[in-house]
């Protein structure tokens, strides 16, 4: 059946926001999943899972993360905003999500045991530093993520190396962004979210996010989830560079459908 579907863009704080829901129960508590874009998206760009995400039941929240879409800062380079700022943007985009849910469940449209994060590429990054902050996560799906964010610092030095490239930051401005990450990377902190449901997708062919963080993850969970073990999945495709499939979209909605309705 096919569902009118309301698409509502409003700003919480400084944080501009799109909702997606089914019109009729709009403004009524929903299982909600939050969309992150990444680096190079922004918010409405996602739609591309809100849409169906709203058809299937859900209330579907994308945010724009600082320096993208509404938030996008002109003066500063997609470059340097990478170099020097995409930690920074990480990890206030993780707090940013829980701004918007604490605002959403304050006018009584969430549903405290149903909320998930769908998150690609950065927004994945983000996801996984949610799910290790935040406890009322109850179940993400990573799109070319990873949850170790010191490695993903280490694997990009080693890229730039192999091709004969002097990677653009010092070893000092390296040190200092890895020791920034110590207390935070979502790797070292995984007994925090054992047991929850994750589905980590990745190509095999992507040379923009190494696929061992999401394996280091299911190698590391794997016991934690004896008695549940199809709540931890990592799904690999091989030939599959860094964009994600039509099939993402079914896998996702699949995946809320089973852990949150």
């Amino acid at each position: 059946m096919i569902r009118d579907i309301l698409c509502q863009s409003e700003t919480v704080q400084d944080i501009p926001v799109l909702q997606v829901a089914e019109a009729d129960h709009f403004y009524e508590p929903l299982p909600t999943v939050l969309i992150q874009h990444d680096v190079r998206g922004r918010k409405d760009w996602e739609l591309r899972y809100g849409y169906p995400l709203a058809q299937a039941g859900f209330r579907a929240v994308l945010i724009d993360a600082p320096g993208h879409g509404e938030r996008g800062l002109p003066a500063l380079s997609f470059d340097q905003m990478m170099l020097y700022s995409f930690w920074e943007m990480v990890q206030q985009t993780v707090v940013d999500l829980d701004t918007v849910r604490a605002e959403l469940a304050g006018r009584g449209l969430l549903l405290p045991e149903r909320l998930g994060i769908l998150g690609i590429s950065m927004g994945a990054l983000v996801g996984f530093g949610a799910l290790t902050q935040y406890p009322w996560v109850r179940a993400l799906v990573s799109l070319m993520g990873t949850p170790d964010w010191i490695g993903f610092i280490e694997w990009t030095q080693q890229q730039w190396a192999l091709r004969g490239e002097e990677f653009p930051l010092s070893a000092a401005q390296v040190a200092e962004q890895v020791q920034s990450l110590r207390s935070v990377n979502p790797i070292d902190w995984s007994e925090r979210f054992a047991g929850k449901p994750i589905l980590m997708w990745h190509g095999l062919a992507d040379r923009v996010v190494p696929v061992e963080g999401h394996r280091h993850l299911l190698h590391k969970l794997q016991p934690a989830y004896s008695n549940q073990a199809d709540a931890l999945q990592l799904i690999e495709v091989p030939g599959q560079g860094h964009s994600p499939t039509p099939v993402c979209t079914d896998l996702s909605i699949a995946w809320f459908r089973h852990y949150l309705k």
